[in-house]
């Protein structure tokens, strides 16, 4: 049987895409909670809904890429 080699290039690849996902929800949450936060007068509570969602949703994409990525 034949191993699978482990090519050095493709996990910088995939951790730099899962880091990189994760960065651009949580700042996409941080923006649109600061815009609510303008909106409706609050204070900073919007904020910190948007950056919890933001990483919520950023772990979550980030496991289907491992997955996805990994399933080669």
């Amino acid at each position: 049987m034949k191993q699978k080699q482990t090519d050095p290039w493709r996990m910088v690849g995939v951790v730099s895409t899962i880091g990189f996902e994760i960065f651009a929800f949580i700042l996409s949450g941080a923006w649109l909670g600061k815009r609510l936060d303008a909106h409706f007068s609050t204070n900073h509570i919007w904020l910190a809904v948007g950056l919890l969602g933001g990483l919520l949703l950023g772990l979550v994409s980030a496991v289907f890429s491992l997955i996805s990525m990994t399933k080669d």
